[in-house]
This record gives C-alpha cells, sequence and structure tokens, in this order.
C-alpha cells in the first residue's frame, strides 16, 4: 500500500510478498522431512546410514528454505528504501511497521541456519551457505536501517 501511495511500480514487491508465502509453506515442509528423517529406524549399521544421510539431506533443504527467505527479505528491504525515501506521512507507521515485521523474518530464517548449520557435515556446503548468508544479513540490516532513518525524516 505504502508503495502504491508513493506513485511506486508494487509489482517488485508484490511478487517477493507471493514468494514469501510460498516459502512460509515450504518451510514447514522442510520441518516435516526433517522428523521424518528422524524417525527412521536405526537398529543395524545400514538403517542408521540410511538415516543419517536422510537427516543430512533433510537438513539441507531445511537450510535452502530460510536462504530463500533471506533473499526475499533482503530484497524486499532494499524496495523499502525505496518507499521510505517517498513515502507520505500518512503511511510512515504503516511502512515502519513492514519493515520491521520483514526485518524479524530475516532474523528468523538466520535463527533456522544457524542451528540447522550446526549439524551439517558438508564442510564446503556450510561455508557456502555461512558467506552468502552473511552478505545477506549485512545488506538487510543495512537497507532495515536506511529505511528506518527515512522513515524518521518523514
Amino acid at each position: 500500500m505504502g508503495a502504491a501511495i508513493a506513485n511506486m511500480d508494487q509489482q517488485s514487491l508484490s511478487r517477493i510478498e507471493e514468494r514469501l508465502v510460498e516459502a512460509m509453506d515450504a518451510d514447514a515442509a522442510a520441518y516435516m522431512y526433517v522428523i521424518a528423517a528422524q524417525r527412521q529406524p536405526k537398529d543395524t549399521d545400514a538403517e542408521r546410514g540410511l538415516r543419517t544421510a536422510a537427516i543430512q539431506l533433510a537438513l539441507r533443504g531445511a537450510t535452502e528454505v530460510p536462504l530463500s527467505i533471506m533473499r526475499l527479505c533482503a530484497s524486499a528491504l532494499f524496495e523499502a528504501t525505496e518507499v521510505a525515501a517517498r513515502a507520505r506521512r500518512s503511511t510512515v507507521g504503516d511502512i515502519a511497521c513492514a519493515v520491521t515485521l520483514l526485518h524479524a523474518a530475516k532474523m528468523g530464517a538466520q535463527l533456522t541456519i544457524e542451528a540447522n548449520l550446526g549439524a551439517l557435515k558438508d564442510a564446503h556446503y556450510v561455508e557456502t551457505v555461512r558467506e552468502e548468508f552473511r552478505v545477506l544479513s549485512k545488506r538487510a540490516d543495512d537497507a532495515a536501517a536506511e529505511a528506518e532513518r527515512l522513515l524518521r525524516v518523514r
């Protein structure tokens, strides 16, 4: 709504919103895969090996989803700086709320990723995710801070 009032193209933010809604469902499904993998039998060496492999695969999937959420939040927060720069005084509260919620979603995704990375054994994958994680986190934090700064000036 703030984008519309600020006379901005809303398509980009609408696509991000749609993808975030889809990602919430994907996150719940990814978690269910982790639970299912953890419930696999572990009585024999073969079963333990299969269970471990299933858990690692499920954890990787459960890491990719919140990583995509971080990407989306970082993009939306970057867009929010444009909205905030053009905001009308009457929309500042709504835009600030949206920025806060996006930042909170980014932080929630971050916590999930950190927990999952601690259990993953593929060191190369963990380091690759950690690097992207650092870049996304900084980008999102900087964009949120800039949007909040712009909104305070209004």
